[in-house]
């Protein structure tokens, strides 16, 4: 099927930071997967609340990075996230309660499609523009779940595969 893809015109040069807008994508993918669609919902809805938590993971590790590096665009770029994961819940709780309604697959489609790439093609190449202009290439990293977690920056269980993504890494570590 192939909704959602990581393309070139979304890199922002910053490795760790396109892996883990790719994992989004593949795990948005997985909520459309026509096997799991078609007659699983239990599968369907993990599907969703694993994307849910990685997206959320994902922007604790740019939040983290903002900081790091003194971003002047911090509060607007978290707002941003902060609205993200207020409607990417939402779905979440429409779906514990009444299941995957093909409106509530629409919502993701479009919150993902086109919300979450827009974002990533200004917000995020601004973001790594300016840790590019701050940090020694060695350090553009983002940190892993464990290490956002011990922080007190993440208060959720990241998706096996991907809890390791990145590095542990911080400036001033």
């Amino acid at each position: 099927m192939n909704l959602f893809s990581f393309a070139d015109d979304l890199t922002t040069g910053i490795d760790s930071i396109d892996e883990q807008h790719a994992n989004v994508f593949e795990l948005a993918e997985r909520v459309f997967e026509d096997r799991i669609a078609s007659n699983d919902e239990n599968r369907l809805y993990d599907a969703l609340t694993s994307l849910f938590d990685y997206v959320r993971y994902h922007f604790a590790a740019e939040e983290r990075l903002m900081r790091d590096i003194g971003d002047p665009g911090f509060e607007a770029h978290r707002g941003w996230h902060d609205l993200f994961q207020l409607e990417l819940g939402e779905i979440v709780d429409a779906a514990r309660h009444g299941g995957i309604q093909p409106e509530l697959r629409g919502r993701l489609r479009q919150i993902v499609r086109t919300q979450f790439q827009d974002h990533i093609r200004a917000q995020d190449r601004q973001l790594a523009a300016l840790a590019r202009a701050t940090l020694p290439v060695e350090a553009l990293k983002l940190a892993d779940s464990v290490t956002l977690k011990r922080a007190g920056d993440l208060m959720v269980d990241v998706p096996e595969q991907y809890a390791t993504t990145g590095t542990v890494i911080a400036v001033g570590e």
